[in-house]
């Protein structure tokens, strides 16, 4: 939703698929979509879901922009001005293994949850595990959280977001075997107190 319940902030990959892609603003009262912002990432669909948010006061998006093979990177699109600002935040991919992105605001804008994830987290196997952090909007600086549910092993975690007092994380998570290369059934988990 998008400030009130009759405005809806919504991704397309375009219909047919890659034509007209991008964000729309759809209105429940007339029925119509207005097309806020054009984009697709490269890895288009296959990125698993685009995981943008919208700022919580102000009339942003944040868009994450994923790459075949390579990190991916965050714009922030103002939709007054109709200007993109490029977040250099640096995400490391572990060689293109861990290059998707799910991005959420917290209540006041000024830090972003990331959830960096490979590729194939909603299929039975994987490779790599996931990094979720916090991301400080000011300066871009970067706290990493553990989120392993796995003693002794690794995890693989999707779909992350704050709590409303922006305290804890809620996020799903899988036992990753990186000798088998597969996932587990996912379970919910939540990071308390991420923030005092």
């Amino acid at each position: 939703y998008f400030r009130d319940d009759n405005h809806i902030i919504y991704y397309s990959y375009g219909k047919p698929y890659g034509t007209n892609a991008g964000y729309f603003l759809f209105d429940k009262t007339s029925g119509k979509s207005e097309l806020i912002f054009s984009h697709i990432s490269e890895l288009a669909e296959k990125e698993t879901i685009n995981g943008f948010d919208i700022h919580p006061t102000q009339n942003k998006l944040l868009i994450p922009v994923v790459y075949a093979s390579k990190s991916p990177m965050i714009l922030e699109y103002n939709m007054d001005s109709h200007k993109t600002d490029t977040l250099n935040a640096a995400f490391d991919s572990q060689n293109g293994q861990r290059i998707c992105l799910w991005l959420n605001y917290d209540k006041t804008g000024n830090q972003v949850l990331y959830c960096l994830y490979p590729r194939a987290v909603l299929s039975d196997y994987g490779f790599i595990d996931t990094e979720i952090g916090i991301l400080d909007r000011a300066n871009l600086s970067k706290r990493i959280l553990d989120v392993n549910t796995e003693a002794g092993g690794k995890s693989v975690s999707i779909f992350s977001s704050w709590s409303p007092d922006d305290k804890h994380v809620l996020f799903s998570s899988a036992p990753l075997s990186l000798h088998h290369h597969s996932i587990g059934a996912y379970s919910l988990y939540i990071l308390k107190n991420v923030n005092p």
